[in-house]
């Protein structure tokens, strides 16, 4: 009885673990694109509906964590009194069981004994199971991102013997994913020498982070190389 807790137990930690996964990555998403175009959030007075979302978001989360709380909470109440009234019944049969002569005192405590023993052993390994719930959630996704791939890996290339150090844009069209309808840049040509020191200069959103972006390989350009 005290295993079937801990099942219970397992059960509801799993569900909790994926759906608060998913509702603080939310949030978290949430807030970190607040924080990332403040400027824009403060200029159109956001902040209220920012914040409300967030809280929104949040107490989404802690719904999820007050019922999982109470089922874990209900299959630990479970997990431990249901020995107690096991051992009650236990001593009642086996208190009949004397007194109809069929065993004797010590022989149904040896057996009571050797049978809760190898139970309670059998309920501390069902106490890990919230625990290993908890690290198989966090597995899949670490081994989801391990195994991921970039549509963006080059699917051949060159090693050349000798670099001048050169970097050129030349006829660059770009637009982030997420915005494909912007573009970025537009036969955007720069030729940067070996040793020149270039600075790129304008306002945010203007295509200075974009020009690293491309060149550690982050993303393809829509046309030009």
């Amino acid at each position: 009885m005290k295993v079937v807790g801990g099942q219970q137990d397992d059960l509801a930690s799993k569900t909790k673990t994926k759906k608060s996964s998913e509702a603080s990555d939310e949030a978290g998403a949430t807030i970190s694109a607040a924080i990332q175009g403040i400027r824009t959030v403060h200029a159109f007075g956001m902040e209220k509906v920012v914040a409300d979302e967030y809280a929104l978001l949040l107490e989404k989360n802690a719904s999820i964590e007050k019922k999982a709380a109470c089922a874990s909470g209900a299959a630990l109440g479970y997990g431990q009194g249901a020995p107690m009234m096991f051992y009650a019944f236990l001593f009642w049969f086996g208190a009949f069981l004397i007194a109809e002569g069929d065993v004797t005192f010590e022989a149904m405590m040896s057996s009571l004994f050797a049978l809760m023993t190898s139970a309670f052993g059998m309920a501390d390994g069902a106490q890990l199971a919230g625990d290993q719930a908890a690290a198989k959630a966090a597995a899949k996704e670490v081994f989801a991102l391990i195994d991921d791939t970039s549509d963006n890996e080059p699917k051949g290339g060159q090693i050349p013997k000798q670099c001048q150090g050169t970097v050129r844009f030349q006829g660059v069209r770009f637009a982030y994913p997420e915005r494909p309808d912007v573009l970025v840049y537009d036969g955007f040509n720069l030729s940067v020498g070996a040793g020149q020191t270039v600075a790129l200069c304008g306002p945010s959103g203007g295509g200075k982070s974009t020009c690293m972006a491309l060149l550690l390989g982050f993303y393809r350009p829509l046309a030009g190389s």
